[in-house]
């Protein structure tokens, strides 16, 4: 075998403050100090704005959206005749969509490439996964730091079983001292203690488990949540601390000062919100079985993962929903589709269905229909999200500010969800007109945009709860008028009664219609 002996490595370098930096710094180092030494060094990325004052170790920096940088390095390692180049990758420190820019260094170079996945993603977006396989088609091996990345790679990405490493990330060699002395020490004996530490930023989920410690220390009034790290330098750069202090108010307002335990988290518990990956449903489903009671109800949000299954891991008869919410839920607009088990009753139903319309809509569905649901439902936004994305970049790239790339593409949405107005079946009645006393009788019917008489003669203007809308009437004909109205965004069964204003040459009449 051929000694190598010289090796590069892409990726961040100390003293940008990030753990990749850190990772690929000790890794340099690590493997420059070994026998027989090799000669290494680390092409940096450099993230957008700045600057930082690089050890001899960073032979070159790569500006992570600077697409000829990254020729440069690959020029730059061909020339240098380095035998391997040892790849970092992390979502975030490369320019393009979904870190796509490193390809194009990647397929420049003329040596084997080894990558280090440091997270690998069991729901990818497209392009993310797209990227992903591509880096893993051009290296000669791949390292993940756990054996869920190997299983991850296997099965979402398709990567064949003997490119993949797995070599556990490590930690330093101290000696092992229980945590009882520590917490001590710390003011924190006969506490348990759930640890969140590292650089801070807002997308670690540290505000959802601020907000579920209320419920927990109900229960368990001796667990400490600690979350200890400096914030991220670049929200520093691009807010100051604001993050923290939204944490610390958050913390004070809740009056919390978590448990990691799920046996703890579901004992008691009437309804039980299963919110885990599909491949852990069954290790997750062992472990809180003996916490379970026969009234208690699971609902489920695993993707693909059939009621029967759930029911026969529990046993006892346990009442089970399938639940698939969608991206939506996070601006209450999202919408729901659920079924219910063998063992679940109606009563059971409506409570799922009253969880879920509290951010958006719930439909029931025969559970054959799930898989559909899930693909249209929860899978299909995501994929227009992606499109209005890539509009929105190709607006900033031919000149739209950044701030307002987003602004034009305002409602779009509302459009996409319009629908004809056959929709919207509504009788009513009412007066209108200046007689006195009035004797003009309006019925109105909707009829689809291409009602026969055209609309000319009246403006309505109407109301459903907070929503408005406007819309045309024709000629009258016998005081009925029949109107093309598009249907209203969130008119609903139980809407029975609304309102209506008429203007006509600047006389109004207030209308107030119901079922009848």
């Amino acid at each position: 075998m051929t000694p190598i002996r010289r090796i590069a490595f892409i990726g961040n370098s100390l003293p940008r403050r990030c753990g990749i930096a850190t990772f690929t710094t000790d890794l340099q180092q690590a493997i420059s100090n070994s026998r027989p030494k090799p000669e290494t060094c680390i092409v940096a990325m450099t993230d957008h704005g700045q600057a930082y004052d690089y050890p001899s170790s960073v032979a070159l920096q790569i500006g992570d959206d600077d697409l000829e940088d990254y020729l440069r390095a690959a020029d730059f390692l061909n020339a240098g005749r380095f035998d391997t180049v040892c790849l970092q990758h992390e979502f975030g420190i490369f320019g393009g969509d979904a870190g796509a820019h490193i390809l194009v260094l990647l397929l420049r170079l003329t040596m084997p490439v080894v990558t280090t996945f440091h997270t690998v993603l069991a729901e990818p977006t497209i392009a993310q996964r797209a990227v992903m396989v591509r880096i893993a088609e051009i290296s000669s091996k791949v390292v993940v730091m756990a054996k869920k990345g190997r299983e991850l790679l296997r099965s979402v990405y398709q990567v064949p079983d003997d490119k993949i490493e797995v070599i556990a990330h490590g930690i330093p060699d101290i000696a092992f001292v229980g945590p009882e002395a520590a917490k001590a020490k710390l003011g924190f004996g006969g506490k348990s203690v759930v640890l969140t530490f590292g650089l801070l930023s807002p997308n670690k989920g540290i505000e959802n488990v601020l907000k579920a410690l209320p419920l927990i220390l109900a229960e368990f009034p001796e667990v400490v949540y600690i979350v200890l790290g400096a914030t991220h330098p670049n929200l520093i750069a691009a807010e100051g601390e604001v993050y923290r202090h939204k944490l610390e108010a958050l913390a004070k307002e809740l009056g919390v000062s978590a448990t990691t335990d799920n046996r703890k988290a579901v004992r008691g518990a009437n309804i039980v919100l299963l919110g885990v990956k599909p491949q852990v449903v069954g290790d997750v489903l062992k472990e809180i079985k003996p916490e379970l009671g026969k009234d208690t109800l699971v609902i489920s949000v695993a993707a693909s993962v059939p009621t029967a299954y759930i029911e026969q891991r529990l046993g006892e008869k346990v009442a089970v929903i399938r639940a698939m919410p969608n991206t939506c839920s996070i601006v209450g607009t999202g919408m729901a589709g659920i079924c219910k088990g063998a063992h679940a009753s109606a009563e059971h139903l409506e409570i799922a269905k009253a969880l879920f319309d509290a951010v958006g809509r719930t439909v029931v569905v025969d559970e054959k229909n799930m898989d559909a649901v899930t693909g249209l439902s929860a899978s299909g936004p995501a994929f227009a999200y992606i499109i209005l994305e890539s509009l929105a970049e190709a607006g900033v790239k031919v000149g739209l500010p950044r701030d307002d790339r987003l602004k034009y593409l305002r409602g779009s949405h509302p459009l996409t969800m319009s629908e004809p107005a056959e929709e919207l079946r509504v009788h009513g009645h009412g007066d209108i007109g200046g007689e006195d006393p009035p004797r003009n009788r309006l019925g109105l019917l909707a009829r689809t945009r291409d009602a026969e008489e055209p609309a000319e003669e009246l403006e309505v203007i109407g109301r459903i709860g907070e929503r408005h809308f406007c819309a045309a009437l024709g000629k009258p004909g016998d005081a009925a008028f029949a109107f093309a109205l598009d249907r209203i965004a969130d008119e609903r069964d139980d809407v029975r009664e609304f309102n209506l204003a008429f203007e006509r040459g600047g006389d109004r009449s207030d209308l107030r219609f119901d079922d009848g």
